[in-house]
């Protein structure tokens, strides 16, 4: 019998007020492969940990006490996928999954780093199952944050592309940015992305998250969106269900019960079929649960990565 390792999390904690750490004021690094130069950020020491951004997430807007706190125990990297945030590429170089993974590849290759770490969020866990699935040479421990295996075996309530798809169109001046959209510099779209990101009655308990949301330094607009949207179309189509058990790297799934983005549930259909997995439900988190319990959940992350 396959098994899978569940553990409720209740957690009540409220978070701090981000501190003088700043993703911002990381220096950002430069890896060249081919006519791309993969913008990266490097945060601690130790064993590596590869970071996979989320739909239209870019490296200033993970959580920074999360970030700080998995730095204390590694080295965490951090990088934007070619055509989004500080990754620089040729106008006709197009944002896929295919190019996210190959590109990840090259990194570690510049790094001179052989096996890490894997942590996706959201979109990012689709590709950091494709890159597990593709480079298992390269995975050592797999964490995924917020997570389905898209075709048709996934359970989403509105469909994740359907649910940015319809997302709100705010315009500033010449920009647009969709309502949908952690690395914005709109004002309102912002406030509509963060009330998707938790729940309703924690961010009336917390109204100082809207003021210590991380803010971006390279925003994406609804042009580059459209792109990671076309992406999801094609996960949605095809996703990995049938290549779950071919998932070799120990894997740690993290959900929120209060996740309306990617329910919970659909971590427990990829529990089920990847035997010996882990599997943390944390109590009243949301799609941005990182945002809400930060210390905890790289609590949890450390623990698993320690196994």
């Amino acid at each position: 019998m396959k098994k899978i390792y569940l553990v409720l999390m209740l957690l009540f904690v409220a978070p701090s007020l981000a501190g003088a750490f700043s993703l911002r004021e990381i220096k950002t690094e430069y890896a060249k492969t081919g006519k791309v130069e993969i913008a990266y950020k490097v945060i601690g020491e130790g064993e590596p940990l590869l970071i996979f951004n989320g739909f239209s997430v870019t490296m200033p807007t993970w959580d920074p006490e999360f970030i700080h706190d998995l730095s204390r125990k590694y080295k965490v990297i951090l990088f934007d996928y070619r055509g989004m945030g500080a990754t620089r590429a040729p106008k006709d170089s197009e944002f896929s999954f295919k190019h996210s993974i190959e590109d990840a590849s090259h990194l570690l290759d510049a790094l001179k780093i052989e096996k890490a770490h894997v942590l996706g969020w959201s979109m990012g866990t689709f590709i950091a199952q494709l890159f597990a699935l593709h480079y298992p040479e390269k995975v050592d421990h797999l964490v995924l944050y917020a997570t389905e295996c898209g075709g048709v075996f996934h359970e989403i309530m509105p469909p994740l592309r359907d649910f940015v798809e319809e997302a709100e169109v705010f315009t500033s001046g010449n920009k647009a940015a969709r309502s949908f959209n952690i690395s914005t510099d709109n004002v309102a779209a912002r406030k509509k992305t963060i009330q998707w990101l938790v729940p309703e009655k924690w961010l009336e308990k917390h109204p100082e998250f809207e003021e210590r949301f991380p803010v971006t330094d390279t925003p994406l607009t609804a042009e580059q969106l459209a792109q990671e949207i076309k992406a999801i179309d094609w996960w949605t189509a095809h996703g990995t269900y049938h290549r779950l058990g071919d998932i070799k790297a120990k894997l740690l799934l993290i959900t929120g019960t209060e996740d309306i983005v990617i329910p919970a549930r659909n971590s427990l259909i990829i529990a089920r079929k990847v035997p010996g997995s882990w599997l943390v439900r944390i109590e009243g988190g949301g799609h941005g649960a990182m945002y809400q319990f930060p210390h905890e959940m790289a609590r949890i992350i450390v623990m698993f990565l320690e196994y």
